[in-house]
């Protein structure tokens, strides 16, 4: 009865890790398969638009947009945002660049953890680096999530 009872555990286990693998494996080849589409059509979310207060904030409405549409739990108002980087220089509503892609990058960095840059020349490139960016994020929850599996 225990010699059963083993190989029933035995024989759930293998069934269960197996389920694991082909669900880790299935959220991959989709994750490939809406990175491939990204090259074919146009990426279309469903973001809450801000409408900039200032003539100036157009860099600090879109790190609210990005930020709320990633954060919807906690969302933060375009005002905080230009408070925050008026504060340490990285706005200045009567100077262009106004807030410079640099120091739109440490307003990101203060509201995120995981910030990305690159420099791109053209919308090509610029999706390129996308692509490659989710595909590189996509393999590293994939070796994690195996990990923690073992």
């Amino acid at each position: 009865m225990k010699k059963q009872s083993l190989a029933h555990l035995r024989t759930f286990s293998l069934i269960g890790i197996g389920g694991l693998f082909l669900y880790a494996g299935f959220t991959q080849i989709i994750g490939k398969n809406s990175i491939s589409r990204l090259q074919q059509e146009p990426l279309n979310l469903q973001v809450e638009v801000v409408q900039q207060s200032k003539g100036t904030s157009c860099g600090e409405a879109v790190i609210v947009m990005a930020y709320n549409y990633a954060y919807p739990q906690a969302p933060i108002n375009e005002q905080e945002v230009i408070d925050y980087a008026a504060a340490h220089g990285y706005y200045t509503e009567d100077f262009p660049p106004f807030t410079s892609p640099a120091n739109m990058v440490k307003i990101a960095q203060y509201y995120a953890d995981d910030v990305s840059t690159g420099t791109v020349f053209s919308s090509g490139q610029g999706l390129a680096l996308l692509t490659r960016k989710c595909n590189y994020d996509s393999l590293q929850r994939s070796t994690y999530r195996h990990k923690r599996i073992k």
